[in-house]
């Protein structure tokens, strides 16, 4: 059984679970395994809804059956800082998780807030091993706690940009997101690396609106925004929100 396969089965455990009246969430899943979830209950005819303690989040859970309040979702923000010096990246967090027996399915995102300060998603019911077992990130020694923060505010580190297009095709906006050739556009495309509200883009003459969220593995994720006007030679100009 191949990891789509996998999924999909848990799914139908999810839905078998939601029609006995049982909780039946799933995750983390990576922006890949949730267009396949979405694809695959969108089909089915089952509602769903995805959150990963923030809005915009690129991890997330999904939990199958009516929508449920955020605040049900068995998600945990931890702060972790470090008493060391050096600056720590999102693979020093990640790989000292894993480390200590973490898999990656139980992390979300990592959001470093300052060269020695992150704040970490994690599934609920492994925060109390987290607390007991991790003591350092890479070599710096580090302290845990619960972040009692507004979480909303990481939806809010963002840049305004405006694009230039000749229309509203995906392979277009791609292009103009990350300043390479609509040839290198194509390649992500068909890589399977570039979504639209958690689903993949399977061709490039997609057409893309005003509230679109455009993830781009690698590159980042955008919010497709209003038309700002056209140039002379009536090509659009395109408000777009980059999450930095």
């Amino acid at each position: 059984m191949d990891a789509t396969q996998l999924l999909i089965s848990r799914i139908e455990d999810s839905i078998w679970d939601y029609e006995c009246n049982k909780s039946s969430f799933i995750g983390f899943l990576n922006e890949h395994e949730a267009s396949v979830a979405c694809s695959y209950l969108r089909n089915r005819g089952v509602e769903y809804t995805l959150f990963g303690g923030y809005e915009n989040a690129s991890r997330v859970y999904l939990s199958v059956g009516r929508p449920v309040d955020e605040t049900q979702f068995p998600i945990t923000a931890v702060l972790i800082v470090s008493k060391g010096k050096r600056a720590l990246t999102h693979r020093d967090y990640l790989g000292s998780l894993m480390g200590i027996g973490i898999k990656r399915e139980c992390i979300g995102d990592i959001i470093t807030r300052t060269p020695q300060e992150a704040i970490v998603f994690l599934r609920s019911d492994i925060v109390d091993y987290t607390f007991s077992e991790l003591r350092k990130i890479s070599t710096d020694t580090v302290v845990l706690s619960l972040y009692d923060g507004d979480t909303a505010e990481f939806s809010s580190n963002t840049e305004n940009i405006r694009i230039i297009v000749s229309s509203m095709r995906a392979d277009n906006i791609v292009s103009a997101l990350i300043n390479r050739s609509r040839a290198d556009a194509l390649t992500l495309i068909t890589e399977d690396k570039v979504f639209v509200n958690y689903f993949e883009v399977k061709k490039p003459s997609q057409m893309l609106s005003e509230g679109d969220v455009l993830s781009i593995r690698g590159y980042g994720k955008y919010i497709i925004g209003a038309l700002h006007g056209t140039t002379k030679r009536e090509r659009l100009v395109i408000n777009v929100l980059h999450f930095i």
